[in-house]
């Protein structure tokens, strides 16, 4: 499976887990709406900044973001 597949399925089961719609999870973050579903779906490639980012709004390090991938 593709990485941006698999941070995608990562990044649905975390919001998910809180509870949070796409976006709820955009307007928490401070990202488009589209842009998170792009990734959720394996279309889009996030950066590093971006990456910080999505980390910070689930009070989560980006290692941990970023594991099970």
């Amino acid at each position: 499976m593709d990485v941006r597949v698999q941070f995608g399925v990562r990044l649905r089961s975390l919001r998910k887990g809180k509870g949070w719609t796409i976006v709820e999870m955009a307007e928490i973050l401070g990202l488009e709406r589209s842009y998170l579903n792009e990734i959720e779906l394996g279309r889009r490639n996030p950066c590093l900044i971006t990456l910080k980012t999505i980390a910070d709004g689930f009070k989560i390090s980006i290692s941990k973001l970023c594991s099970r991938i």
